[in-house]
C-alpha cells in the first residue's frame, strides 16, 4: 500500500498547490535602482528635446516680427519709428515699435486699444497685455510689473537694432548707426549695407540688471567701449532694463552691438532719449550712448533677425568687428560668413 507523503509531514507541501512568493527587499531595491538609472539617462534627452522645441518657437517668433516689419514697410513705405520726441524739452514719448507692429501679428484688437497720441503711461492696462510673439518660451522672467507711471508692464524677449554705441543727439536729431531711431523712420533703401547683412532685431533678457549714467560721455564721436573697464566710471545708478514691451526706449525694447552676444558686461545707458530728465539728473539735451547687450537663455547663442526677414542663430563667440558690422546699416563693411 502506497502512502501519500503529502499528508505525512508539514515539511511536504500540500498536494496540488504551488508556492506563492513575493519580491524580496533586495529585489525591490534593485528594480528601483534600475528605474532611477533609466530616468537619469532619459531626463537630459527630454530636456534637450524641450529646449529644441523652445528654440524653434523662439525662432518662429522672430520670423513673425520680421514679416510684420516688411508688411509695415509695404503699408507706409518706411520702417516704424521708435518714438516721437518734440520739442526737446517736452516728454512726448508714444508707444514703441512693438505696439505699431501689433496689426501685422494678428493683434489688431489690442492695437485698437492704444491711443497713439498720448504718453504710453496713459495706455495702461493694455501695456500689461501678454503678446506671445514678443516672449521667448525659454524666458523665466514673465511676471507683470508696475512701471514708473503706475502702468502694468510685461517684459519683452526681443529688442530692435539701435546701433553700435551712440544712439541719439537730441540737440541736432542726429541718430546712431542702427536701423531704428526716435523722430526718424528709415526706408529699406537706406540700408546701404544690404538687408541680409544688417540686424533688425535680436534676443534680449527680460528684466535684466543695468545702470544709468550721469550724461557721460558728453561729447560726440566718443569711442565705443572695448571692455567693462571702459564704461565702469559711467555706471552711476542701478536700473532694471527690458521690463516693458510697449515702451519705445532703447533700455526697454532695444539693444546695441557695443559688446558681443551674451556678454557679461553691465548694460549701460547714459541718458534716456524719450524723457526731459533721466535718473541721475541729466537733462534731455544729454547725448544718448548705450551698451545694451543682446542676450539669450539658449546656451551659447542668440537668435537674431536680419532685415531681409531671415533669422540666424549667432554664436556668442562671434568676432566683435563682425557683430558691430551687422549692427550698422551703412558702414560699408564686408560681413562675409557669420
Amino acid at each position: 500500500m502506497r502512502m501519500n507523503r503529502c499528508r505525512l509531514s508539514p515539511l511536504f507541501r500540500l498536494c496540488g498547490t504551488r508556492s506563492k512568493r513575493g519580491f524580496t527587499l533586495i529585489e525591490l531595491l534593485v528594480v528601483i535602482a534600475i528605474i532611477a538609472v533609466l530616468i537619469a539617462l532619459l531626463l537630459p534627452a527630454v530636456q534637450q528635446a524641450r529646449e529644441a522645441a523652445r528654440r524653434v518657437q523662439c525662432k518662429n517668433n522672430m520670423k513673425q516680427i520680421g514679416l510684420a516689419l516688411h508688411n509695415y514697410h509695404d503699408a507706409f513705405n518706411r520702417l516704424p519709428i521708435t518714438t516721437y520726441v518734440s520739442p526737446v524739452n517736452e516728454w512726448a514719448a508714444r508707444a514703441g515699435i512693438f505696439v505699431r507692429l501689433l496689426p501685422y501679428i494678428e493683434q489688431q484688437a489690442l492695437y485698437d486699444k492704444f491711443n497713439m497720441q498720448v504718453s504710453n503711461t496713459l495706455n495702461h492696462p493694455w501695456t500689461g497685455e501678454i503678446v506671445p510673439s514678443y516672449s521667448c518660451p525659454s524666458e523665466p522672467n514673465t511676471t507683470k510689473t508696475i512701471g514708473g507711471g503706475g502702468e502694468l508692464a510685461f517684459p519683452p524677449s526681443y529688442g530692435v537694432n539701435r546701433g553700435e554705441w551712440f544712439v541719439w543727439d537730441p540737440n541736432t536729431g542726429r541718430y546712431g548707426s542702427g536701423v531704428f531711431h526716435p523722430n526718424a523712420a528709415l526706408t529699406l533703401a537706406a540700408i546701404s549695407d544690404g538687408t541680409s547683412s544688417t540686424l533688425a532685431a535680436s534676443e534680449i533678457r527680460a528684466r535684466s540688471e543695468g545702470f544709468f549714467g550721469d550724461g557721460s560721455p558728453s561729447t560726440l564721436n566718443y569711442p565705443a567701449p572695448q571692455s567693462q573697464s571702459d564704461i565702469q566710471s559711467f555706471l552711476i545708478l542701478p536700473h532694471l532694463m527690458h521690463h516693458h514691451w510697449s515702451n519705445s526706449g532703447v533700455k526697454e525694447t532695444g539693444f546695441t552691438t557695443a559688446f558681443t552676444p551674451n556678454s557679461v558686461n553691465s548694460d549701460f545707458l547714459s541718458a534716456r532719449e524719450n524723457e526731459p530728465t533721466s535718473s541721475g539728473g541729466t537733462v534731455a539735451t544729454a547725448l544718448v550712448y548705450a551698451a545694451i547687450t543682446s542676450r539669450s537663455h539658449h546656451t551659447g547663442m542668440v537668435h537674431s533677425l536680419l532685415l531681409d526677414g531671415s533669422v540666424r542663430s549667432i554664436s556668442e563667440n562671434i568676432d566683435i568687428l563682425v557683430w558691430r558690422a551687422l549692427g550698422s546699416r551703412a558702414g560699408g563693411e564686408i560681413v562675409g560668413e557669420f
